[in-house]
């Protein structure tokens, strides 16, 4: 039996830092509500409902797409798409791998984060495949580390650890002190 739940509509927040990071959870909430709540929408109402929701300036640039074919108006693939081409800078792979060689993690962000951030990221840089990507995300978790004992952990492994593995070390490292903290904290208040 189904449940009456009331759903928060998705929303397009243009004046994100990152627009491109934005669209791409505001397509991934439509998604979500078209796969669920609004399963019944056809193409044609999927598409009033993105631009419903992509909000005043989202109508805007839909408006100034010109289509080959009238029908690909309805389309919600196309408009996704024609939206992530609008918001996509022209950059090339070569920057996007500059910029990742150069990021490091934030004061207080956490290991999951700062993967999740560098993963992003990767994913812009055409490396061949998915074990380059690794190798890549990897170097820049050593490296970008705010936490020098998590460096010194992970530059010490053989040469067979894996991402994953480091992604345990790290969590490992920051889950530890965390705890010292804690455990430092209310020493203090007795």
């Amino acid at each position: 039996m189904a449940t009456a739940t009331s759903f928060a509509s998705p929303q397009m927040n243009w004046d994100a830092p990152d627009p491109i990071t934005a669209f791409a959870r505001f397509k991934q909430k439509c998604q979500l509500m078209f796969s669920s709540v609004l399963k019944d929408a056809d193409d044609e109402e999927k598409v009033s409902y993105i631009s419903l929701w992509s909000g005043e300036k989202g109508l805007d640039i839909y408006n100034s797409w010109t289509f080959t074919k009238e029908e690909d108006r309805k389309k919600p693939a196309i408009i996704f798409e024609q939206f992530k081409n609008q918001l996509e800078s022209k950059t090339s792979h070569r920057i996007h791998r500059y910029t990742l060689q150069g990021m490091r993690q934030e004061q207080g962000e956490t290991v999951d984060d700062f993967i999740s951030r560098l993963k992003n990221l990767a994913a812009k840089c055409q490396f061949r495949n998915n074990t380059e990507v690794e190798d890549k995300v990897l170097d820049q978790l050593i490296w970008g580390s705010k936490n020098p004992d998590v460096q010194k952990s992970l530059i010490g492994q053989d040469k067979s650890l894996t991402l994953a593995g480091a992604i345990e070390i790290a969590r490992s490292h920051e889950a530890t002190s965390k705890h010292m903290k804690t455990l430092a904290g209310s020493s203090e208040s007795h």
